[in-house]
């Protein structure tokens, strides 16, 4: 069996940690179709996990 080499998130993109903002988002049922908005319009690399 090969060795897995776990790495954090700061390691995998070559950032540091201060540089990575962690973003909690929630909806009921009802927000749903709010949040599937929120992301069609967000950059793909906005750079926050």
């Amino acid at each position: 069996m090969g060795k897995s080499i776990k790495t954090s998130g700061a390691e995998a993109t070559g950032k540091n940690a201060e540089d990575l903002f962690i973003v909690g988002i929630g909806a009921s049922a009802g927000g749903l179709l709010a949040i599937e908005s929120f992301f069609k319009n967000s950059p793909v690399d906005a750079g926050v996990a």
